[in-house]
């Protein structure tokens, strides 16, 4: 593993932990979405058909700066090892049908955990 795998898995681990703080249920499926940033439509257009075919919810935005975003969704238990994998699937795909990045991922804090109450 490469120095800056380590920091991104120390970085997921914090992020879950910080939702976990606030309520978060990390044992329960929630939507996680990922952002990939394409230079040109038709790459993006290609991997969001990819990422549909590989049961992801897509999504096809103009990026700030004159690419394209694709927002892929999924459900999926919250942990390290899950986004590992996936940011691993997802980052092989941009040199198969383009130029870009993948930029990372969000997910709720919902569900909350069953005894907690959000003030």
């Amino acid at each position: 593993m490469t120095d800056d795998e380590s920091t991104i898995e120390e970085q997921d681990a914090q992020a879950i932990a910080i939702l976990g703080e606030a309520g978060a249920d990390l044992d329960a499926l929630r939507t996680i979405e990922h952002f990939l940033y394409l230079s040109n439509s038709e790459s993006a257009t290609a991997i969001a058909d990819e990422l549909r075919h590989r049961g992801f919810r897509t999504e096809l935005r103009r990026g700030a700066n004159e690419g394209w975003l694709v927002l892929a969704r999924h459900e999926a238990i919250l942990s390290v090892a899950t986004l590992t994998s996936t940011r691993h699937a997802m980052a092989a795909l941009i040199p198969e049908f383009g130029c870009g990045e993948y930029d990372g991922w969000d997910a709720d804090v919902r569900p909350h955990k069953p005894h907690f109450r959000p003030n």
